[in-house]
């Protein structure tokens, strides 16, 4: 072939008398070329690397330069120019005996293993050969051919990465090139071919300029540049050698994919400095149309070649003048046009440039091997959660008049303006077969907003933009009816099934589009194949993907071992999907209430179980029913059945009501039939206490510390509630299956408040209908009208009938421990004394003995009703609002009383807890500085300090939850250590209020406890400071008294005995009562 570089040499030698280096290089061309004949040996899936491939970068690079400056090109820079075009590759040129060797060596194997759990053809091929061990047989359905395809793409790949150094390493021992070159050459020409597997900065560590074999100059760094830029224009259509191909194992996806981006190349110019492409990738498909390689990821190979090529261009451009040092040698390079199509259009072209990013470093991986998708289905529910998002945003973006208006759009849904039926959300689950093989397809349809081009780039998290339009939409909507999130994780959740799933979408101003979604793979970030959608489609999206079995394990699907292995493994996944997302058929009472009835719109899925033709509705959903204003209520046989929708808080709430009876024999059931003591569960639940998240189900899980809902919401209240607002990263674990512990305080005062509305829904009810359907589940209701202040009066006028037959036991006198039985109207606004505990003469000392003495309130004339009865279990029937705590005293026993009132609840913030006893304040402050508790809880004197239970006060919520608490911050907690030591060395702290308070005052935990009450209550700052430094006196002044010393040494030594003068939990917890 007629190589205008070699006729410049030619032609420069004959010139200079230098004619037989010209014979020399060509021996050494002839040499060159027969080994490279070699190449395809064991590297018979690459592009052609023979002579034809020198040839061509020489052609490129004389086309590239023009006739100009090849002129300008010194014969030396010719002669190492041709060279290192020859020579570049010679490094692929392998012998038998050097790869035996490096088979039988430790790095070969190591090769193997860091590849064996690939997914990809060389991850097969590495797999494969490790199964070769002569003890063993392999596989049955391994052959030789197997064995030898899979050694020659490992040694394919292996050697490549190195065969620039193993170029160089040739060139320095090749006796040809040493008397055509001589050593400092050779080793320059060396130097050369190794930068070409290197990046294009390296050729800098060069020289720019060097004497040269002819009394000229050489240009090491120029000639580096050409070699590294002809081999990456060595573009055309026949890079590879059909016949050869047609000889050896079938091309590994990677090299195929190199095929097809060479044959894609429409039109290619490189002519005087500039570079023209034009690429079209299609997919390539089989004898039977089946794709084999998406054209997405030719496209994508082919881009990332021609950016190498505009990434070395600019490099070039940026250091022209070090790497050239020719005069008046013209410009860098430059690539002027590169026109990549998909399928014949570019239309989506900024598009298909786009990588599927993770969120966070491994972050896919680390959810599966973390286990957090326990169900690999969740797919399916974050698919239909998008669709039914992206209708209801299409809802209100063509609905202006509802825009800001709440009550207008509850008004339009109302009369039936609104048909949400047009805007179901529907799929289909059903088998398909493909070359003999059975899949299972999942296809959910939706008429939402459709995804739009910027929602393309907020998926592959390129660009945080939204949609003016859409995000102006979102806030125009009512908080309990936006979309619950956008596209993420939940969307990549469907590659735990496949390893790509496809889009149909048209938004209302752009048209039809289809996108596929490929998984990452070989630790790369997944990409996005974007086009036209040439077929007609109405506005919204349809995400479509096949569930692959090597996605899936045995026991994912609870299929035996012996029929995962085949096609009938189908059936166990179907019955997999129906009872994870199946809502018609119940299979177990608990079911019933996970069961999601109601979305935003109507949801409806269908499967076909095996291969059956039928097909059968497998979930179906109703539209929420927000548009209804007042739902009724329903009484029957005791049983108060009422829900409603709560749009200031944002939640949705059903609710059963009844009053259980205890269980009995049949002889004493007409005796005790309107006797009541503790709390009965309602025997037959239709809720289950369950929570769900914008029609979701995520738990009924309460039984957890932080959880504990038990004695907040009375066990005669069976609930469910539908949380519709508040973002599901501040509600929700990554999972979706669980509440965030940091959202709990928020969820118990929805649910509290929500439970207070359906309970005064109720009494609006029966005072309206007067119902003797509701039986003795009037006291449930009565009981709210008393602790909310509604109409309680009214209620007992209109149900005195009931009330009065209903009798209150549980009741124990605390030195007899027979039970007292009150009737209801005994009850109203009587106060009950509860005994708590004897305090023990013996452990007092003489000054506290006095001064209980001086305290003590004649309590003989008290009946006197124990706190913690043993035989009494759970909470009792009644709520009782403790009003004070005194000593009591009868004969010579000291007793600790608490003074209660039936039917309330305690409100600390309303009316907090009278302790009437400088020996019992004493005692609780001692027992919290011993155990450096934050504080105390609210009690009277100090409400205007106290603050309610959060996070920050962890330590002291309890399990027994039944109101929201709140505390008193101890101020001395920074100095509890010290006032210890001093009350252990001493008994007291000497001159306390001397020493202590203006140190205490001044102190950071001073401050900021001061700072944290006024955030979180509205009592004056002035009036928060004199109140703090008044307990702090009073707390310094009781330290500070030497006469409660040998007692003061006893309490903080009483966790380490057996005898306590009481405990301080007795007095904020009981059956009756919670402080």
């Amino acid at each position: 072939m007629y190589l205008v570089l070699e006729a410049q040499l030619e032609k420069l030698l004959k010139e200079i008398g230098k004619y037989e280096d010209f014979n020399l290089w060509k021996v050494a061309r002839g040499v060159v070329e027969k080994k490279l004949q070699t190449v395809s040996t064991y590297f018979p899936h690459f592009s052609k690397h023979d002579k034809t491939h020198s040839e061509q970068i020489a052609i490129q690079i004389a086309n590239l330069l023009g006739a100009r400056r090849v002129e300008k090109l010194s014969a030396s820079d010719i002669m190492m120019m041709l060279l290192a075009f020859y020579y570049h590759d010679i490094g692929m040129v392998l012998e038998y005996k050097e790869i035996r060797e490096v088979c039988q060596e430790e790095i070969f194997q190591k090769f193997i293993y860091d590849h064996s759990n690939d997914d990809s053809d060389l991850g097969k091929s590495s797999r494969l050969i490790q199964q070769i061990d002569f003890d063993r047989n392999l596989t049955n359905d391994v052959i030789s051919l197997d064995i030898y395809r899979a050694t020659l793409h490992v040694i394919e790949d292996m050697n490549r990465a190195g065969h620039a150094q193993r170029s160089s390493e040739y060139i320095l021992r090749d006796t040809l090139l040493k008397s055509l070159l001589g050593l400092r050459l050779r080793r320059t020409l060396a130097q050369i071919c190794n930068m070409h597997q290197k990046n294009v900065s390296s050729i800098l560590e060069l020289d720019s300029i060097v004497n040269g074999l002819y009394g000229d100059f050489l240009h090491p760094r120029l000639i580096a540049a050409m070699l590294l830029l002809g081999d990456l224009l060595d573009l055309d259509s026949n890079r590879f050698d059909e016949v050869a191909l047609r000889t050896t194992t079938p091309l590994p996806e990677l090299s195929l994919i190199h095929k097809e981006k060479h044959e894609a190349i429409q039109s290619y110019l490189v002519r005087d400095g500039e570079i023209k492409l034009t690429f079209d990738a299609n997919d390539v498909v089989d004898e039977n149309k089946e794709i084999i390689v998406h054209g997405i990821k030719i496209y994508r190979e082919m881009q990332e070649w021609c950016n190498w090529i505009k990434e070395t261009c600019t490099f070039f451009s940026l250091h022209w003048e070090e790497i050239v040092s020719i005069q008046e040698f013209g410009n860098a390079p430059k690539i002027s046009e590169c026109i990549l199509k998909l399928r014949g259009e570019n239309r989506h072209s900024e598009l298909l440039d786009l990588s599927y990013i993770l969120p966070g470093k491994r972050m896919f991986e680390l959810l599966q091997g973390k286990n957090i998708y326990r169900n690999k289905f969740v797919c399916i529910r974050e698919i239909i959660q998008n669709a039914v998002d992206a209708t209801i945003l299409r809802l209100f973006m063509e609905e202006p008049a509802i825009q800001n208006n709440a009550d207008k759009f509850r008004e339009v849904l109302s009369n039936g303006d609104i048909d949400l039926k047009q805007y179901s959300v529907h799929g289909t689950i059903k088998q398909i077969k493909n070359n003999g093989k059975t899949f299972i397809e999942v296809t959910i349809r939706d008429y939402g907003a459709g995804v739009s081009n910027l929602d393309v780039k907020k998926i592959a998290r390129i660009d945080n933009k939204s949609s003016l339009t859409r995000e102006r939409t979102i806030r125009c909507m009512p908080i309990w009816f936006r979309p619950s999130g956008s596209f993420g994780l939940g969307l990549q959740s469907i590659f735990l099934l496949t390893s790509q799933f496809e889009m149909i979408t048209r938004t209302m101003d752009e048209p039809p589009k289809r996108i596929v979604f490929y998984a990452p793979e070989h630790g790369n970030n997944g990409y996005i194949d974007v086009s036209r959608y040439r077929e007609n489609w109405k506005q919204g999206t349809q995400v479509r993907f096949c569930i692959e079995r090597k996605k899936l394990q045995a026991k994912d699907i609870n299929c035996p071992d012996y029929h995962f292995r085949t096609d009938r493994y189908i059936h166990y996944l179907l019955v997999g999907i129906q009872r994870y997302y199946g809502n018609l058929q119940i299979q177990r009472p608990v079911d019933a209430f996970k069961r999601e009835e109601y979305d935003y719109v109507p949801v409806s899925l269908e499967i076909t179980m095996d291969d059956s033709s039928s097909t059968r509705l497998l979930r179906q959903c109703l539209a929420l029913p927000l548009e209804n204003l007042e739902v009724p209520a329903e009484v029957l046989d005791g049983f108060a059945a009422i829900e409603m929708f709560v749009p200031e808080i944002g939640c949705y709430i059903w609710c059963h009501i009844r009053l259980e009876a205890e269980q009995h024999s049949d002889e004493k059931k007409s005796v005790d039939d309107h006797l009541y003591r503790n709390e009965q569960q309602i025997r037959y639940m239709k809720y289950g206490q369950s929570i769900f998240f914008r029609n979701v189900y995520v738990t009924r899980d309460i039984s957890s510390h932080a959880f504990d809902l038990r004695r907040m919401i009375p066990l005669s209240i069976d609930w469910r509630i539908n949380l519709l607002s508040d973002d599901a990263n501040c509600v929700l674990d990554i999972s979706r299956n669980n509440i965030q512990e940091s959202y709990m305080t928020v969820f118990r005062e929805k649910l509290k408040t929500a439970i207070c509305l359906i309970m005064k829904k109720g009494i609006d009810y029966l005072l309206k209908e007067k119902t003797p359907e509701i039986k003795d589940t009037i006291l449930l209701f009565y009981e709210a009208a008393v602790q909310n202040k509604y109409y309680a009066e009214e209620l007992e006028r209109l149900y005195q009938d009931v009330l009065k037959n209903i009798c209150i036991g549980g009741y124990f006198f605390y030195d007899t421990l027979k039970e007292k039985i009150f009737k209801f109207q005994e009850l109203k606004k009587k106060k009950i004394y509860f005994f708590i505990n004897v305090i023990s003469a013996d452990l007092l000392s003489d000054t506290s003995r006095k001064q209980l003495e001086s305290e003590a309130i004649d309590s003989s004339s008290l009946d006197l009703y124990d706190a913690k009865p043993k035989n009494f279990w759970g909470k009792h029937i009644l709520d009782h609002c403790p009003r004070q705590y005194f000593i009591g005293r009868r004969d010579d026993e000291f007793l600790l009383i608490a003074e209660a009132v039936p039917f309330e609840k305690y409100r600390p913030n309303e009316s907090a807890l009278e302790i009437k006893s400088e020996f019992l304040f004493r005692y609780m402050i001692l027992s919290l500085l011993k155990k450096r508790s934050i504080g105390f809880h609210a009690i009277h004197g100090y409400e205007k300090l106290a603050v309610p239970v959060d996070g920050d006060f962890a330590n002291l919520v309890s399990e027994n939850q039944d109101l929201q608490e709140y505390v008193v911050n101890l101020p001395v907690e920074q100095f509890s250590q010290e006032l210890l030591a001093d009350i252990e060395k001493n008994g007291y702290v000497d001159k306390a209020e001397l020493r202590y308070f203006e140190r205490i005052r001044k102190s950071s935990d001073f401050i900021h406890g001061i700072d944290y009450v006024c955030e979180h209550n509205s009592t004056p700052k002035t009036v928060v400071i004199q109140l703090y430094e008044n307990l702090l006196r009073r707390i310094l002044g009781f330290l500070s008294d030497p006469n409660y010393k040998i007692e003061n040494k006893r309490i903080l030594n009483q966790a380490n005995t057996d005898r306590k003068l009481f405990c301080y939990n007795d007095l904020k917890y009981s059956p009756y009562m919670s402080v």
